[in-house]
């Protein structure tokens, strides 16, 4: 691919990369696809501004006495507290000479936009996992930097919601992932988008351009474009509607999830804490209750399956689609985003 004005477009070498023997456009098999199936769950809502989102929550509940015949009783207000939650605005463009189009046809840059919103997708289920404010105030707040902490739980606050499951002496700090317990809805979790806008990712075809390249004096370069862009934001209005199992140990030391089945299998009870797990989300939550790993989790809830005291784990099985997993009744979907090198929460 080559850089022009330092950007990247598409070249010859690209387009030969693209055909099949009879130098026709070939059948691409998009091997980079990751399973991030959390962005198909998650309900989305129109955000209540154009910049953010604001989510009014109880802060207090007030104190209720009781009094005796001819005494007053006492004047309690609840405490209520805003929170505002902005967008990420992914935009990216994909550029094809108009000599390439008239060589290849549409089909070629139709493939090129695919690939770019396959990137568009893995990038926004980073971020709903991950991304900071603080860190990048081009994103929004991810899931991690909402629920980073242990310290100071205590039921009813939002520390609570994050579950230790390794009971060893140190988890191996680094290497390290989570599970995500979330209850979807609309007064729960949700993503947003902003006001008057498009839900979405959004292909615009802006056509022919004409563009400097970077050759000096530059040249007139005609090629068309196609603009992408997806404006995404999470909202956690209830923040007991998620909960965080996390420091789960992904290696073969000792407390990791490789020593499965060998042995000196000291692997974490997973489908434990899961079940225990639920219990922090309220129970009239409501909403639609879904779990999320990464693959090596899933590969362990699978494996599992086969366990002779198993009586929580069961799998779905669907025509023409993947089976699914439920533990406890709640179906378990694998998100690529949920990284192994997590660092110790404490």
């Amino acid at each position: 691919m080559a850089t022009v004005g330092g950007q990247n477009y598409t070249t010859l070498s690209d387009m030969k990369a693209s055909l099949d023997p009879n130098g026709m456009p070939a059948r691409i098999i998009n091997t980079l696809a990751l399973d991030n199936t959390i962005l198909d769950d998650m309900p989305w809502v129109e955000a209540n501004g154009i910049t953010s989102h604001l989510t009014t929550q109880f802060g207090t509940i007030p104190a209720v006495g009781t009094r005796m015949i001819n005494q007053g009783a006492a004047f309690n207000k609840a405490q209520t507290r805003q929170v505002t939650d902005v967008f990420a605005l992914f935009e990216d463009n994909n550029f094809v000479d108009k000599e390439l189009m008239a060589i290849n046809g549409p089909i070629y840059r139709m493939n090129q936009d695919v690939a770019k919103i396959e990137g568009f997708r893995q990038a926004a289920a980073t971020a709903f996992v991950y991304a900071s404010v603080a860190s990048d105030a081009t994103k929004f707040n991810g899931l991690t930097s909402r629920y980073h902490t242990m310290t100071g739980a205590q039921k009813g606050n939002i520390q609570y919601q994050t579950v230790n499951c390794y009971t060893g002496s140190t988890p191996t700090s680094g290497s390290l992932t989570s599970m995500w317990l979330l209850a979807w809805g609309e007064s729960n979790v949700h993503g947003v988008y902003p006001k008057g806008s498009v839900a979405g990712i959004e292909v615009l075809d802006r056509g022919m351009i004409t563009i400097p390249d970077s050759q000096t004096p530059s040249c007139l370069l005609h090629g068309y474009v196609t603009n992408i862009a997806w404006r995404p934001g999470l909202a956690v209005p209830n923040y007991r509607s998620v909960v965080r199992l996390c420091n789960i140990d992904t290696t073969s030391n000792a407390g990791g999830i490789q020593t499965f089945e060998t042995a000196s299998d000291t692997s974490p009870d997973i489908v434990r804490w899961m079940v225990q797990s639920e219990v922090r989300l309220p129970q009239d939550i409501g909403g639609k209750k879904i779990w999320y790993c990464n693959d090596v989790v899933y590969g362990f809830l699978a494996a599992n399956l086969n366990n002779k005291k198993n009586v929580y784990i069961t799998r779905k099985e669907l025509m023409d689609a993947q089976p699914i997993l439920y533990v406890n009744g709640i179906p378990v979907h694998r998100v690529d985003a949920i990284l192994n090198n997590e660092s110790t929460v404490v």
